[in-house]
Order: C-alpha cells, then structure tokens, then sequence
C-alpha cells in the first residue's frame, strides 16, 4: 500500500472517529398546548414515557421515540415492542398508583380516551400528562408532529406525515372518480357486545371516505 493510499484511509477514519463522537443534537424545549387546553412544558428530552392508549403508543414508537417508552395500556398490541411493555391498566381504568410509582418524566393519553378525573388525580400527584387528539386523520396528523416535538424527534415525524399524505393523496386520486351511486356502503364495528359502531368525525369515516366508500353510519 502506498503512501498517499495511506493518509487517504486515515483521513477517512479520522472523519468517522469525528462522526461518532459528535455530541447528539440537544433537546429544544418546547411548550405545547395540548388537546385539553392545558399547557405542557418539555424542558428536557422525555426518557420514561408512558403511553396510555394504543394510539399513543403507536405514534410514539412510528416517530422514533420507543425506546423511551417503557410502559402502555393493557389493550396495546401494535408494534410488538409496544404489546411486550409492561401494563399500566385499560385506558378505561388506569392502574394510577403502578404509574406513580414508575416515576414517569411523561405520559401521553388521548382526549376521547382517558378520563378527565385520572387526568386530574395523575397532573395532582405530580405527573406530566399531555393529551393528544386522534379522532380523524387530521387531527391524528396534528398529533404525531406534537409528540415528535415533545419526544425530540420532530423531522422524523415531519416525514411521517408526509409519506401519509402522500399515500392519501394517491387513494383519493383514485377513488374521487368513483360515481356516487356506485360507492359501497362500509360499516365499521368498533365493539360487539354491545354494538359499538364508527360514526361521523372519526377516523374510520376518513378513511372508509377516502377508500371510495360510504359509511353507513356516517350521518
């Protein structure tokens, strides 16, 4: 090996060396505004996350931020890292006590979901909440970019909007040419017993419309 092949391999090593021993980019603090009109102040990077709901766990791990979630609801089971978490109770009704004493540096429920009296006895006992809304597809959009921000990971959720939006905007491209008379009529059952069904301003009826169809429960 020669020696200009040399310094060329060092100088490339040295780059990487520098590469990995860059310090990660700090955390902006960021004050939100949440679903509840409450005013969430972020300070510091979130390490213990715990997400009340399924939603919240989803967005969560889909913006890069699961390695700092360490506990969820009962009835999570997507993505799998997510359904193997410890359980902190339903979204109906939290273990509140398991939560104090994970000593969480931020929960996430959402707005439809989690009861505003365990909101309440939760932001009491000295725990940060903040609520999502995730009831339609725009809302839902609103919420990642929030909890990418809150987890500091904002660009991962940007981009994760964009490829939705994207991919939605390919759907309805196609089936906005759909004549109405020839639009299926989909109902969403949410629950069996009793029946539960997906009406008006859901994300159900969002997506059942951009699918071409119509909900039959949509009025």
């Amino acid at each position: 090996m020669d020696t200009a092949t040399s310094l060329k391999i060092a100088g490339i090593l040295l780059f990487a060396a520098v590469l990995l021993a860059a310090p990660a980019a700090a955390f902006t603090p960021v004050t939100i505004t949440d679903a509840t009109d409450t005013e969430v102040v972020i300070t510091e990077q979130p390490e213990r996350i715990i997400s009340l709901t399924p939603a919240a766990a989803e967005i969560l791990f889909a913006v890069g931020a699961g390695d700092s979630v360490i506990a969820s609801s009962d009835s999570t089971n997507y993505p799998e890292e997510a359904a193997a978490l410890q359980t902190v109770g339903s979204y109906v009704s939290l273990n509140k006590e398991r939560i104090i004493t994970l000593e969480p540096d931020l929960l996430i429920g959402e707005k439809s979901m989690t009861s505003p009296d365990e909101i309440d006895y939760l932001r009491r006992h000295g725990c940060k909440i903040l609520i999502i809304d995730s009831n339609d597809i725009q809302s839902t959009m609103e919420s990642i970019v929030t909890v990418g921000k809150v987890t500091g990971h904002e660009e991962e959720a940007q981009k994760l909007i964009a490829d939705m939006q994207k991919n939605l905007d390919l759907i309805t491209e196609k089936t906005s040419a759909i004549p109405a008379g020839e639009k299926p009529k989909i109902a969403h059952l949410l629950w069996y017993n009793p029946i539960y069904v997906s009406g008006k301003n859901t994300m159900q009826n969002d997506i059942i419309t951009a699918a071409g169809c119509i909900n039959a429960f949509g009025d």
